[in-house]
């Protein structure tokens, strides 16, 4: 009881942050970060922290594969079980982040607000210019490091900074509105939780 009205809490807080967000600080901190950073060198750290996304994305894939099928004929170590919870709570994630971003259709910050000065919603437009929310990179990055397990104050506030981190340099590069981090950072944190509870569950019956 107490944890199903913990959950709607936080569904209900970050509901109420995301809508703010949209209402009242999307499009003037998108328009001051625009003036204040884009030809900067912080713009230019920023796109370099994003770049090599795409390419982790699909080697973390390829290697949660190989680990998949090398598990089914090895007992595998308690780490590399870690990061399989990890890469699995990051693929839900984003599966989830794309089908949201589909059937939401928010507009982007670049190119349709700040060059063209859209700023609107086309569910199910199939358009990258119209599949801002939520933030795939955010939901991904969250998932895994919740999915991995952070039990010690030193990891979780790693795992703090990485997403703060990857949080500005999204935002510093017009690559998401600031409510499409936050709802991304929420699914990825939900998704994470449910897979990782999933797995200790299973881990405890197998043991029982």
């Amino acid at each position: 009881m107490f944890k199903a009205r913990g959950r709607f809490l936080g569904l209900a807080a970050v509901s109420a942050a995301v809508a703010l967000c949209v209402l009242f600080v999307d499009r003037p901190l998108a328009l001051w970060v625009n003036a204040r950073f884009y030809g900067t060198t912080a713009f230019a750290v920023g796109a370099a922290i994003l770049w090599p996304l795409d390419s982790l994305l699909v080697a973390g894939a390829l290697l949660l594969g190989l680990a998949l099928v090398w598990r089914r004929r090895h007992s595998a170590p308690e780490w590399m079980n870690r990061l399989m919870v990890g890469g699995a709570s990051a693929a839900v994630a984003l599966l989830g982040a794309r089908v949201l971003k589909m059937a939401i259709g928010r507009s982007q910050v670049y190119p349709p607000f700040l060059q063209d000065h859209i700023y609107q919603l086309r569910p199910f437009a199939a358009s990258q210019s119209f599949m801002a929310f939520p933030s795939a990179t955010m939901a991904g990055v969250s998932a895994f490091i919740v999915g991995v397990g952070v039990p010690r104050t030193s990891q979780r506030a790693a795992g703090t900074v990485i997403l703060i981190m990857f949080a500005l340099a999204l935002i510093i590069t017009g690559s998401h509105w600031l409510s499409d981090i936050i709802g991304g950072t929420y699914l990825g944190v939900v998704t994470g939780a449910a897979v990782l509870g999933s797995r200790s569950r299973r881990s405890t019956v197998s043991t029982t």
